[in-house]
């Protein structure tokens, strides 16, 4: 149910807040019983929200296709093969599931993912270096520093004159790195963004499109850094930009098949359609 929904039947008294006494969580209570009109629908309209797997009800959208890979697929290709997005009720979900992530990690795996010591499945994450990690680890220090001083936050979190030195250089270290690097990677971008299409933004993450938008603005800000040394909007964005290392690898999974074309790209998508077809069995698949 939508928040703004939520809203008017409690401003109505239609609706309420109880915790529930087995197990302890709030619940929404309704004063009143809501009207099925899929009765009245018939049965063609009712039938397309069953389990496509048993017929079941209480559905939801899963993709045949990970959504961390289907993200990334070419917009023309996601808006005729929407038939990899069909409904399936949570048994037969776990079905697939399993399978999924076991795949999913394999393939991700190969392009530098980070491992999961709990399970040992991949995260859709780069592995950050230990200099990286560092880095996050000097930047926040720096600003929840700046916050202490400023008698925003606790005065515990202020710095000593040497450690505040210490990691002021190490961020800068790392800005002085990462000016050099990318150059090599804008070449290897620019080679595989020509095949990609336009395939999110080109390889550019979110993370590294927001470093730069606060990069620029922190040359406005000029004087405050040659008084005060980095500036904040600097220390936040190299926060995001070393904790993020590049691209994430799903990401990275789907441009290495553009750049094979699009029959590695069928071939691809076809093993994941397999997959679901061997682990759920479906016997419901509209005719379509």
């Amino acid at each position: 149910m939508k928040d703004k929904t939520l809203q008017s039947l409690m401003r109505q008294g239609k609706a309420i807040f109880e915790e529930d006494p087995a197990t302890g969580k709030s619940v929404v209570r309704l004063n009143f019983v809501p009207l099925d009109r899929y009765v009245d629908l018939g049965p063609e309209k009712t039938d397309r929200n069953a389990c496509i797997g048993c017929g079941a009800s209480g559905v939801a959208r899963c993709y045949i296709i990970p959504k961390q890979f289907f993200l990334y697929m070419p917009l023309a290709w996601k808006e005729s093969n929407c038939h990899d997005v069909l409904l399936l009720c949570p048994g037969c979900r776990s079905k697939v599931e399993r399978h999924q992530v076991v795949r999913a990690s394999d393939v991700l795996r190969t392009h530098g993912a980070r491992e999961l010591e709990s399970d040992g499945t991949c995260a859709n994450e780069r592995e950050v270096s230990p200099f990286s990690r560092r880095v996050v680890g000097a930047a926040k220090a720096l600003l929840k520093h700046r916050r202490a001083v400023a008698g925003l936050a606790a005065k515990r979190s202020q710095l000593p004159e040497e450690r505040l030195r210490e990691f002021e250089g190490l961020v800068l270290e790392y800005l002085d790195r990462d000016r050099v690097e990318p150059e090599s990677d804008k070449a290897a971008s620019s080679a595989g963004g020509s095949s990609a299409g336009s395939t999110a933004g080109a390889g550019q993450s979110s993370a590294a499109k927001r470093y730069r938008r606060l990069e620029r603005q922190s040359a406005i800000e000029e004087q405050e850094q040659m008084t005060e040394g980095l500036s904040n909007s600097l220390l936040e964005a190299t926060a995001t930009r070393a904790a993020s290392a590049g691209p994430p690898p799903a990401q990275l999974v789907v441009e290495a098949l553009l750049a094979e074309g699009d029959e590695a790209l069928l071939e691809w998508v076809r093993t994941w359609r397999r997959l679901f077809l061997e682990s759920v069995e479906p016997g419901f698949l509209p005719e379509s």
